[in-house]
């Protein structure tokens, strides 16, 4: 799920694996508004979607990048501009197919950075979880890099295995990041120096 930047008030998401490459605009009610194919898409295992403005246009970042098994490849991103509000159909601008450094790893986490053009992916099974990005205005790059892990707080004495299964990620154009697992939320500000 991610809050639209073209209609105020309304959200993008899509379903997970095996379901058709289908996105929905709903309202806060969840009243479904739109429903878009994305045209020549496939639905592996999408696991999130995040939005920024990319090369000018509110632009969506589906991430098939589900691998609960530790065993594909290489995983996609599909970069679709925000359909009109008529749409039925949408072509992606850029289908991204993306390769880990160090193998295979589950993943459910996706943010775009749109200040660095970097797509960040944050691994779900890994203890703690593991940051990977890529600058996507590289057109030749096609490897994750590894760039650190997650530290989470731990005040309630949350199994580290419980702890790290990251669900969800999403951050804004001032810095602000926030994580999701199946126990909680946790938000990061920027620094404000920076």
């Amino acid at each position: 799920l991610v809050k639209s930047v073209r209609y105020p008030n309304n959200f993008w998401l899509h379903n997970d694996s095996g379901d058709s490459p289908i996105i929905y605009r709903v309202n806060e009610s969840l009243d479904i508004l739109q429903e878009v194919k994305i045209e020549s898409a496939e639905n592996i295992d999408w696991e999130d979607i995040a939005i920024g403005n990319y090369k000018g246009t509110s632009t969506l970042f589906i991430a098939d990048i589900g691998d609960n098994f530790g065993v594909r490849n290489s995983i996609t991103i599909y970069v679709v501009p925000e359909p009109g509000p008529n749409a039925k159909k949408a072509a992606f601008k850029k289908k991204v197919e993306l390769f880990y450094e160090d193998g295979p790893r589950d993943a459910e986490s996706l943010i775009f950075d749109s200040t660095t053009k970097e797509l960040i992916i944050i691994s779900k099974r890994d203890i703690p979880s593991r940051v990977y990005s890529i600058d996507l205005e590289d057109s030749n790059a096609s490897t994750l890099r590894f760039q650190g892990v997650v530290n989470l707080p731990n005040s309630d004495n949350v199994k580290k295995k419980d702890l790290y299964l990251l669900t969800a990620a999403d951050s804004d154009d001032n810095g602000a990041i926030i994580l999701k697992n199946y126990l909680g939320v946790y938000y990061y500000a920027p620094d404000i120096q920076r």
